[in-house]
């Protein structure tokens, strides 16, 4: 049950008499309107009270936009209250079902019971099948109820090129990982750090024809609130490139005496 009270005063004190108005249209929102009369005068107000279905906001951060079958991947549930921000109490207990499509029987993963951690984020590792095309993922408990879904990347089409970042929570004085994989063998690969459309920092390694190349970059003050990693690589004269973001919300903790 939701109580409206609503308190109409001129500025010296005098109450103002007047008729409100509460209206709950979608149960999604409440709207008070009140109209008031004071000698000649006529007050006018209103207020929007949102109401929220569920106590919790789920979101799905992915490392990259596509899974690769037959690889692990990596993605993390963030839990936060209605408005996007920190809870207030988090959930004690979810529940996550994970259901593959693609060629032949695949597995089913039921009632993975998972805690958020005290920044409300559940890290996961998925172990795709070689055979899977798409995932999805059901997250239930404590009046929440999401699906998610993903889909996969054409590992053994050529010049398939992907990158993935496989930090959580980027924080400034801490390294981010990025992981890039490719369905050809890599001489080398080259990152750069782009702010703004400014290049902070360039950088070659030497993949030795692998085709999975795992490396880190440092997060600096620069790289606020927002920046992208950029990679590629040149195989028989033709470019692959691709590209992560980084958001930055984290501050590392010190104390300069």
């Amino acid at each position: 049950m939701l109580t409206v009270d609503v308190d109409a005063w001129y500025t010296f004190g005098k109450p103002i008499k007047g008729e409100i108005t509460v209206t709950a249209g979608n149960v999604q929102k409440v709207v008070t309107k009140f109209n008031g009369r004071l000698r000649k005068k006529i007050f006018t107000a209103s207020e929007t009270i949102q109401i929220f279905r569920k106590p919790y906001k789920v979101i799905l951060k992915q490392s990259s936009k596509q899974f690769v079958p037959g690889h692990p991947y990596r993605c993390w549930l963030r839990f936060t209250d209605p408005f996007g921000g920190p809870p207030k109490n988090l959930p004690r207990q979810v529940t996550l079902n994970v259901s593959y499509e693609g060629n032949g029987k695949l597995p089913m993963i039921k009632e993975l019971h998972l805690t958020p951690n005290g920044d409300g984020i559940v890290p996961l590792v998925l172990s795709i099948p070689e055979k899977a095309t798409h995932a999805e993922l059901i997250v239930r408990g404590e009046g929440i109820d999401e699906q998610f879904f993903l889909h996969s990347g054409p590992l053994h089409a050529p010049g398939f090129f992907q990158a993935s970042l496989l930090t959580d929570k980027p924080a400034i004085g801490y390294p981010v990982s990025v992981q890039v994989q490719s369905s050809n063998a890599l001489d080398f690969v080259v990152y750069q750090v782009v702010v703004q459309k400014r290049i902070l920092q360039v950088k070659r390694i030497d993949a030795s024809g692998d085709k999975t190349v795992t490396f880190n970059v440092e997060v600096t003050p620069e790289m606020i609130p927002t920046s992208k990693i950029t990679v590629f690589s040149i195989r028989e004269g033709n470019i692959m490139s691709d590209a992560v973001d980084v958001e930055v919300d984290q501050l590392r903790n010190s104390v300069v005496p």
